[in-house]
């Protein structure tokens, strides 16, 4: 009897010690299914970081020189909403004032909106009319809220992402032309723009024949003011306001005290409606101009580079203390290649900005943000994986090689979720 008793007891040790055994090779084979996809991609970063964590538990699933400083580009527009969503609410609107002064002149006071466009010129022109206010004795434009504004890298060229910034900007300092095929007409692309002088003018020179293109133009800040006053002049006189004196006029000082405020505009986009499409777009003079608008709420106006930067970083150390140090930013659009920020750092930005990733373009299953300079080609964001047996993640990828490889990447990162 003693011995079929030791025999027993030793069959079922045997096969205790089997199924922990096949356990312990179950999560081994998993652990290296994990390997092989993480693997794959260290293999395929040959200057770079990466690092991919779950987005529930937060445990790394792969990591590559998560601590060490790359050029971030336009990754940096993540950390940089954040701070300006924190710092001036979701439901912030950008404003846009009109006086009149004592001579019957009509001043446009910008305040830095970088959503003023041709619609919302109609919408202040049909504000106006209703207002009774139609006639006018000449144009004034004031520009005074903002300093000189110089951003780090970005030059003068006819490339709508070296747009300036300034306080008073329409249609993002660009216009969008076609040019006919003999190279003699130049045409509106968008219905609700009438062409000015100067957007026919600077197409003629920087189009092709038979293109149709936007372009920038350039970091010629009077420029910038004639195109604002035509356009508004163009507008108004199809919407039946008149003004005695035909020509514009660009004020060099505050207002005149003698003056009443006819109307606020205020820009019908909801602060996180913006975001939204300066994410999509990467719009970097838009990003820019809310940084110097939050630096002017914290620190008062004119607007300059140094109380919008000053005042990011402190929103970015509210949010968490450590995430201000891990992000070396000299402005908010991620244009410089000056800029510096870690896979970690970005990862605390993703951490704080998961309420908020519908607001990044949706590639497939993945929510992300690109960054693109040369020799920089960068993801960073969510994976939302609604099959329960893959992981959701959030990830970063940042490759500062001359080899181009994230989409690839970023289908071995989605195996990585799927192991």
């Amino acid at each position: 009897m003693l011995g079929k008793t030791i025999n027993r007891l030793i069959y079922g040790l045997s096969i205790i010690l089997g199924a922990s055994l096949f356990t312990i090779w179950i999560a081994a084979a998993t652990l290296a299914a994990d390997n092989k996809f993480c693997q794959q991609i260290k293999n395929s970063i040959t200057n770079g970081s990466l690092l991919v964590v779950d987005f529930d538990s937060s445990k790394i699933l792969c990591s590559l020189k998560a601590n060490q400083n790359f050029i971030p580009a336009s990754l940096l527009k993540i950390p940089a909403s954040l701070a300006i969503l924190k710092g001036l609410g979701d439901y912030y609107q950008f404003r846009t004032n009109f006086w009149l002064d004592h001579k019957n002149n009509l001043i446009i006071e910008g305040l830095g909106d970088p959503f003023l466009t041709s619609e919302e010129i109609i919408l202040i022109s049909q504000e106006l009319t209703g207002l009774n206010q139609i006639s006018f004795n000449r144009l004034l434009l004031s520009h005074s809220k903002f300093g000189k504004i110089t951003i780090p890298d970005i030059v003068n060229s006819t490339e709508p992402y070296d747009a300036i910034n300034a306080a008073l900007v329409v249609n993002f300092n660009s216009i969008y032309v076609t040019l006919s095929k003999d190279g003699k007409e130049v045409i509106s692309a968008e219905k609700q723009t009438p062409l000015t002088e100067i957007a026919k003018n600077h197409a003629l020179v920087h189009l092709l024949p038979g293109s149709t293109k936007r372009l920038n133009l350039g970091n010629n800040l009077s420029i910038t003011l004639d195109y604002v006053g035509q356009l508004f002049m163009k507008i108004f006189s199809e919407n039946k306001i008149n003004f005695q004196h035909l020509e514009h006029r660009a004020l060099t000082g505050d207002l005149v005290k003698e003056k009443q405020l006819l109307y606020v505009h205020h820009n019908p986009l909801a602060l996180k409606e913006a975001i939204k499409l300066t994410l999509k777009y990467s719009n970097n003079m838009q990003i820019n101009q809310m940084m110097l608008l939050l630096g002017a709420k914290k620190f008062g106006f004119p607007a300059s580079l140094d109380k919008g930067m000053k005042a990011l970083k402190i929103s970015l150390k509210e949010i968490n203390p450590d995430l201000a140090s891990m992000l070396f930013m000299l402005e908010a659009s991620g244009i410089s290649r000056n800029n510096q920020a870690s896979a970690k750092g970005m990862m605390i930005s993703l951490d704080h900005f998961s309420p908020y990733y519908h607001l990044l373009n949706k590639k497939n299953d993945f929510y992300l943000k690109s960054g693109t300079l040369t020799g920089v080609y960068n993801y960073a964001g969510y994976l939302i994986n609604k099959n329960n047996n893959d992981k959701s993640i959030k990830f970063v990828l940042m490759l500062n090689q001359p080899i181009n490889n994230r989409d690839k990447l970023l289908a071995l990162i989605k195996q990585l979720s799927k192991s």
